[in-house]
C-alpha cells in the first residue's frame, strides 16, 4: 500500500482533491478552503508529489490505485472526485471502477490522441538532456499568468524528469490512433455523473469521446485557461458544491 500524504479538513460529503503533474496539494487550497464549511475535504498529494512517497511509478493506474487504497483506509463513503489536469485524468480512471458519487473533470482533455500531439514537439528534448527548458517552454503555455496574483506561486510546476516521463512516456509509446481506443470504454462504463469544465473551447472529439459518459456535462468557462481553479477559486467552488449538492 501507497502511504499518500494528504490533508483533512471539515465535515460533511467527502471530497477527494487531486492535483495536477509535478504539483502539490497545496494548488487545491484556494478552493478547499471556500467548500471545507461544508464539506468533508480530503486534499492529497499524488504518489511521487508534495509529501508522498517516490515508488518508481507514477503512471495513471499507479496513482488511481494509490487514491482508492487510500479511501478505502480512510473509510470514505462514496465521495466525489475532484481532479486538475493530470489529477483529472487520475479521477476518472478511479471513478469509472471505484464507490464513488461523481467525478469532477478541470480542463484535462480526454483526447489524449491530442494531448500527444501538444506535447510531440517537447518529446525529443524531454528524454535527453534539455527536459528542464523543454518542461519549463511546455508550462508557460498553459496560461498561468491568467491566475490571480496571490495564487501565482501555486501554479509552479516542478521540472522532475523521473515524475513527468513516467506518467508521459505511455503517451509518448502509443501511437494516436490507439490513445482515444483505450480511453473511449473507460467512459463508456461509467456508473455516476460527470462534470468536465475547460477553461478553452471543446473539440468535436473531445466532446464524443466524454459523450460515451452516460450522465456528462461538459462547460466551457473560455478565456480561463488551464487552471481554472486558481484563475477563479470563487466559481469553481460553487460549482463543485452545486455539482455535489445534486448527486445522490
Amino acid at each position: 500500500m501507497t502511504n499518500l500524504a494528504y490533508e483533512e479538513s471539515g465535515d460533511g460529503t467527502p471530497l477527494v482533491f487531486l492535483h495536477g503533474i509535478t504539483m502539490t496539494r497545496a494548488a487545491w487550497r484556494p478552493v478547499v478552503d471556500l467548500l471545507s464549511d461544508t464539506f468533508r475535504c480530503i486534499n492529497v498529494d499524488l504518489v511521487g508529489h508534495g509529501d508522498s512517497p517516490r515508488t518508481g511509478a507514477y503512471d495513471v493506474f499507479t496513482q488511481a490505485n494509490a487514491v482508492g487504497e487510500l479511501i478505502g483506509s480512510l473509510g470514505l463513503d462514496r465521495p466525489l472526485l475532484v481532479g486538475h489536469s493530470f489529477g483529472a485524468f487520475t479521477a476518472t480512471l478511479l471513478g469509472a471502477n471505484a464507490p464513488v458519487r461523481g467525478v469532477v473533470n478541470i480542463d484535462q482533455e480526454m483526447d489524449t490522441a491530442s494531448f500527444k500531439r501538444k506535447i510531440a514537439p517537447f518529446e525529443q528534448r524531454l528524454r535527453g538532456d534539455d527536459f528542464v527548458a523543454a518542461f519549463t517552454e511546455f508550462a508557460e503555455s498553459l496560461g498561468s499568468g491568467l491566475v490571480q496574483d496571490q495564487w501565482q506561486h501555486l501554479t509552479a510546476m516542478e521540472p522532475d524528469p523521473e515524475i513527468v516521463l513516467g506518467v508521459w512516456t505511455m503517451v509518448f509509446d502509443t501511437p494516436a490512433a490507439d490513445l482515444n481506443a483505450l480511453v473511449e470504454p473507460v467512459l463508456a462504463s461509467y456508473q455516476v455523473p460527470y462534470l468536465a469544465i475547460f477553461g478553452n473551447p471543446v473539440s468535436d472529439e473531445e466532446r464524443r469521446l466524454i459523450g460515451n459518459v452516460p450522465d456528462h456535462t461538459i462547460e466551457e468557462w473560455v478565456g480561463l485557461d488551464h487552471f481554472i481553479h486558481l484563475v477563479d477559486p470563487e466559481r469553481t467552488s460553487r460549482r463543485i458544491a452545486e455539482f455535489a449538492a445534486g448527486l445522490g
